[in-house]
């Protein structure tokens, strides 16, 4: 014998989907489910960094005693700044991209010694 297919209205489906939810949660650790929440909250993105600037900001974050994702944001933030303000440019940085996706690409020069240099202030 064949078997009928059952077409359900997608509110019936969502619905279903929710209850699958739910009992996931409450099977969760109540510190389970804080870090779902936490997590559900994060937008996380990737993006690629210079080595040398992984590592400055690894000594930041050790510096100041708090997470590099932290140390991210704040410099994220200030540079939005600055770049609203007129004092942070691009001039000089921008090279012509071969990227058909990109007009140009940043570079920046002399990031082995501004680790060096940033070394030595953190130390302090």
């Amino acid at each position: 014998m064949e078997r009928q297919q059952v077409v359900l209205d997608p509110a019936v489906m969502a619905a279903l989907g929710d209850g699958k939810e739910q009992r996931r949660r409450r099977e969760m650790t109540p510190a389970q489910r804080a870090k779902a929440q936490r997590d559900a909250k994060r937008q996380r993105v990737t993006f690629e960094l210079d080595p040398q600037v992984v590592k400055m900001i690894t000594q930041i974050a050790a510096a100041e005693q708090c997470s590099p994702a932290g140390v991210v944001n704040l410099l994220v933030t200030e540079g939005v700044r600055q770049y609203m303000a007129g004092s942070l440019v691009f001039d000089g940085h921008r090279q012509v991209s071969g990227s058909p996706k990109w007009g140009w690409v940043v570079m920046i020069e002399g990031l082995e010694e501004l680790v060096r240099e940033l070394q030595k202030h953190v130390k302090k």
